[in-house]
């Protein structure tokens, strides 16, 4: 509804003259009629000779004439009988006042009196000139003004004033519904309408002005509250939870408001609804929010689902959420029991993805290190698992967390117990020590061997086990210092032939290369290159073994033998590769460089053939290695140059911007362009001025020393090239 300050009332003559006029007959020729009417419109037939000539002529038609008397407030007409249209007949008097009240009738219609009350009115009245003309008249008394004139001229006067008379009108609008449309509400009336005051508060906007403009902007405020564009998204009962019970959904307002091109609206019920008069801005925010919000669940099984690991994993847990939670709610836990009967538990993560992956990270971090498991590894040969723990003293198994039990049921085997991570490390160690391990057979066929080594000889067989065991030890020791002194040539002899040991020959030459061989399918392995074995010559057992034993050792008969075999062993362990002469023309000269550094470094041996084909040979472990190194060469130049597309790709798509000191929004680069899109900005980003920026991605804030600005990001619509 309208309402307004202003008050006024308009009479026309009707009301002063018909019904208070008395008429009086003087004799029988004269007749008088007296009309009581408003001063003003006395003053106006004084001051408008040409009203006032027009009634007279009226009046001196039927024999009348009028005198106003401004101290009585009164015109008189008076008029003669006989002069009139009939002259004295029967009924001339009743006559004659009817041709008057018809003439007065007339004059009533064509002109109005309007009296205006409004302080601020009757000022504009009095002093605007348009208000006053020769056919209306304006007169001013103590607080008011009043306007006389024709009819049509004095209605088009107050039309003029009621316009400008200032009104206030108020407009039910949902106050989130104007907090989308406010800038763009407040930028258009300034435009247009600056006159029109605007306040709100709570669910009613009011518009204070000119009656026209208050109406224009009414309009307008309807029209773009039925622009408001809405976007559901449906996202897990939980996280709508989470939102409707933390901060984020004003937070994520204050944010859309400052970087997106319009503001956006959040409300949560059976969806998340986003609302605002952008539709990019719409998209953006869904991106956001599903980018910065998530819920994760992991299922616990076996020990991790009860006590005590149960008991410490959400003691941990709590301890990560409450340390995140600290000034506001950013991820919240829970542990759901699984169903009746099954020993499970999901542990559920819900709230801010960062702080989401943190408690992710302490969970499959707990799981993997701290909670207990068992796993079984079935030992083949099965007499393994009675000579198990002298497998693990021989191959200098080191020590862990984990607990290896052997056992015969339901197979042999070892029971591997502890951190789940452990075990598996710990069996992977394992089968690949037994895969590697060399199991020799000795066959004795003279009459009570067997009793033999149960009795008197038992003492030989340990002595021989112990032997070997140091033996073995001793050698990796000396094989271990080599590579810490960084030895790239090591002789060393047979050990174990002498009299104290007194070790076949045989065996000991079977240790050393056996030995040796471990060691060269170790990592170890990267400088020491060359490996020199001494057998001094003499040594009983040097020529050959006994004959009543079929040993599966490997026999050495002498040094050219042994020099023979390891020569063959050294042939299996090379190996050579050629690099294509297509592949070598799209590596850099810093790549060539780099290549020919470690062809040097491992002592391999590179060259052209006549085709431009790059040849390497040398040991495998190093061709192995230059060949990981070429490939890592093709697969950069490969990975850069996709970056550089997808740089490229994403430029014309995405424009990420920095607000520079002159207020202006200055676009970024394209790497720190495409590092801001993907997240990956813990380097920090480098705009086009060369200056380094910390990058907080949740306020879409940059820092470098001494200075703080804002960036944001605008897409290009599919559809839409070239426009943000």
């Amino acid at each position: 509804m309208f309402s307004s300050p202003f008050f006024s009332f308009t009479h026309s003559f009707s009301s002063l003259f018909i019904g208070v006029g008395t008429t009086t007959q003087r004799n029988t020729k004269c007749l008088e009629k007296i009309f009581k009417t408003d001063i003003f419109y006395l003053f106006y037939l004084r001051h408008n000779p040409k009203a006032y000539k027009v009634l007279q002529k009226q009046l001196s038609a039927i024999g009348c004439t009028i005198e106003l008397d401004f101290e009585e407030e009164e015109a008189v007409v008076t008029g003669d009988i006989e002069k009139g249209p009939g002259g004295a007949f029967d009924g001339a008097a009743e006559n004659w006042k009817l041709k008057v009240d018809q003439i007065f009738i007339d004059l009533i219609e064509a002109y109005s009196c309007h009296h205006v009350l409004e302080p601020e009115q009757v000022k504009r009245v009095l002093q605007d000139p348009f208000f006053e003309t020769d056919d209306v008249k304006v007169y001013s008394e103590t607080g008011y003004a009043v306007m006389v004139g024709e009819v049509e001229m004095v209605k088009e006067k107050i039309a003029v004033l009621e316009k400008s008379i200032p009104i206030r009108k108020e407009q039910q609008v949902v106050q989130k519904q104007f907090k989308l449309i406010a800038e763009e509400f407040n930028r258009e009336m300034r435009a247009h309408h600056p006159e029109v005051k605007i306040l709100s508060g709570g669910n009613t906007v009011i518009l204070e002005g000119p009656e026209e403009k208050v109406q224009s902007g009414a309009a307008k405020l309807n029209e773009l509250i039925k622009k408001i564009k809405e976007k559901r998204v449906n996202l897990s009962t939980d996280l709508l939870t989470f939102m409707a019970t933390s901060s984020v959904i004003s937070k994520y307002e204050t944010r859309f408001q400052q970087s997106l091109r319009s503001p956006v609206s959040l409300e949560v019920g059976l969806e998340l609804i986003l609302s605002s008069l952008s539709s990019e801005a719409l998209e953006e925010a869904e991106t956001a929010v599903l980018r910065d919000l998530s819920v994760s669940s992991e299922n616990l099984q076996g020990a991790a689902a009860v006590p005590p690991d149960l008991d410490r994993l959400k003691e941990i847990l709590i301890k990560a959420k409450n340390q995140a939670n600290q000034g506001d709610l950013r991820v919240e836990v829970s542990f759901v029991p699984g169903s009746s009967g099954s020993q499970s538990i999901k542990v559920q993560l819900v709230g801010y993805t960062e702080h989401v992956n943190k408690l992710k990270e302490l969970l499959q971090d707990y799981q993997s290190n701290q909670v207990s498991t068992q796993e079984v590894l079935n030992l083949q040969p099965p007499e393994l698992v009675d000579s198990f723990d002298k497998v693990l003293r021989i191959f200098n198994m080191k020590q862990t967390d984990v607990t290896l039990r052997t056992s015969h049921f339901p197979n042999p085997c070892v029971v591997l117990s502890g951190p789940r991570v452990r075990v598996q490390e710990t069996k992977q160690a394992l089968m690949s020590t037994l895969a590697s391990m060399t199991l020799d057979t000795l066959t004795l066929d003279g009459p009570g061997a067997l009793r033999y080594f149960q009795g008197d000889g038992k003492e030989s067989k340990e002595l021989v086990e112990s032997s070997c065991q140091a033996l073995t030890k001793g050698l990796k020791r000396c094989l271990d210092l080599c590579v810490e002194k960084g030895f790239s040539s090591v002789a060393i002899p047979v050990i174990g032939p002498g009299l104290l040991l007194k070790y076949p020959m045989s065996d000991a030459v079977q240790a050393l290369t056996e030995n040796i061989r471990q060691f060269a399918l170790s990592a170890q392995c990267e400088y020491l290159t060359t490996i020199h074995i001494i057998i001094k010559p003499g040594y009983p057992d040097s020529e050959e073994v006994p004959s009543r034993q079929a040993i599966k050792f490997q026999q050495i008969k002498d040094v050219n033998d042994a020099k023979k075999k390891l020569k063959n062993q050294y042939k299996l362990q090379c190996s050579d590769q050629t690099f294509p002469k297509e592949d070598l023309q799209s590596l850099t000269g810093d790549d060539m460089q780099d290549l020919q550094q470690m062809v040097e470094l491992e002592g391999l041996y590179m060259k052209k053939d006549s085709f431009g084909n790059l040849m390497v040979n040398g040991m495998k472990d190093g061709v192995n290695r230059a060949i990981l190194k070429f490939n890592s060469y093709l697969h950069g130049n490969l990975r850069r140059e996709v970056r550089g597309r997808e740089e490229n790709d994403l430029y014309i798509r995405v424009m990420w911007c920095i607000l520079g000191k002159n207020g202006n929004w200055d676009r970024l680069p394209k790497t720190p362009n495409y590092n801001l899109e993907k997240r990956d900005v813990a380097g920090g980003i480098v705009d086009a001025q060369g200056v380094t920026w910390q990058v907080d991605l949740l306020k879409l804030e940059v820092t470098s020393p001494g200075q703080k600005t804002l960036i944001k990001r605008l897409e290009n619509l599919e559809g839409e090239k070239g426009r943000f």
